[in-house]
């Protein structure tokens, strides 16, 4: 057995060694082309970055309505005011997913944004989908909390040929280019699955955790089929547990409270919401560093609130035909320091009670929209 073993050895160090010769052999006749071995790595990797873009901007951004919107046509006008050629990606397109529970409401939608400039609309790429739900939880899910507030849990199941996605609540305004929230992605853990905000204080009634805000949801749908159990199965039986009723919001927190690896914390500047300023102070330090990216009008806030009011409402009477942004921003801005000049302690004046409030508000405007014309 031994000599056996040993010839094998020496068989392979001789052809290791030919192959070797063989090889400076060869590099003696022709010199390695050190300029053109390069100019062939850059290109792979180009083509490496180009396809990792491409990846990115496949991934949709969706929308769930279920009857009457009043904000949302407005959420969709400033995510497209908001996307821009000289963000980082090269395919600036930003895919929309509308899932409405009639084709009337996403008719409408559609013709506003046919009405909008060239310029923004292929800034979007509009589809649509229909309200779905299991057939065995429909009666059960639809419901809860207010008509379709539950979908967001089955977007995973109605898309399965996404390789991921991002649910935004209707009610949220983006103050920056909504395809920055692509490379949030990159920051997920091998093992993580879903991304959200964390909420400030836990505004549940059953739940007495750390909890996480649903308007804004980072689905990697692909890890998720991996989800142990199923992902829907688990979503289902936390509803089974609880006696008393849960909305969305309750379901996923508890769904991660039992599963807290596979939940990635995406920044609070993402979903700034009244809770994080109402105390006199902001209470989101990244929104302190840069700015507010995405606002948050969840509880009627946008009605409410009157610093948040003025920033929504600003965006909202933009003209996309005649105004300039520039002009449009000035004018906010104005607004703005009246509000926080005569805020004064109390219920409807807390976001504009907050120290260095109006940075934090329009930081991000002031960063990414004064080029924009028009």
């Amino acid at each position: 057995m031994l000599p056996s073993i040993k010839r094998r050895v020496l068989l392979l160090a001789f052809i290791c060694f030919i192959s070797i010769n063989l090889i400076f052999e060869y590099l003696g006749t022709h010199p390695l082309d050190i300029e053109r071995f390069q100019q062939v790595s850059n290109q792979v990797l180009r083509q490496d970055q180009m396809v990792e873009q491409k990846r990115a901007t496949d991934i949709p951004f969706i929308l769930v309505i279920c009857g009457k919107c009043i904000i949302c046509v407005s959420a969709v006008k400033a995510q497209v005011i908001n996307s821009k050629t000289r963000d980082i990606f090269i395919f600036s397109t930003v895919k929309f997913i509308l899932v409405t529970s009639s084709n009337d409401t996403y008719d409408h939608i559609t013709a506003i944004v046919a009405s909008w400039p060239h310029q923004y609309q292929q800034k979007l790429d509009l589809t649509h989908s229909p309200v779905w739900y299991p057939s065995t939880l429909e009666s059960k899910m639809r419901g809860i909390y207010r008509q379709c507030a539950t979908e967001d849990i089955f977007l995973p199941d109605m898309f399965p040929n996404l390789d991921a996605a991002i649910f935004v609540d209707t009610d949220m305004v983006f103050l920056r280019a909504p395809e920055h929230l692509w490379q949030e992605f990159e920051l997920f853990t091998d093992h993580e699955m879903v991304g959200m905000v964390p909420c400030r204080t836990n505004s549940s009634k059953t739940l007495d955790f750390k909890c996480w805000n649903a308007g804004l949801i980072l689905f990697n749908i692909t890890r998720l089929r991996d989800f142990p159990g199923g992902w829907t199965q688990a979503n289902v039986e936390v509803l089974d547990h609880h006696s008393h009723g849960l909305g969305d919001q309750d379901i996923l927190n508890v769904v991660f409270k039992e599963n807290p690896e596979y939940l990635h914390e995406v920044s609070c500047e993402w979903n700034y919401r009244r809770t994080q300023c109402q105390e006199g102070f902001n209470e989101c330090p990244q929104a302190a560093l840069r700015g507010i990216s995405s606002l948050h009008g969840n509880a009627y806030t946008f009605m409410q609130d009157p610093l948040m009011k003025e920033v929504y409402l600003g965006l909202q009477k933009h003209n996309l035909h005649t105004s300039n942004f520039s002009a449009t921003l000035n004018e906010l801005q104005e607004k703005v320091k009246v509000i926080i000049k005569e805020g004064k302690p109390g219920y409807k004046f807390w976001c504009a009670n907050a120290t260095g409030i109006e940075s934090v508000f329009l930081q991000q405007l002031h960063n990414h929209l004064p080029t924009i014309n028009h």
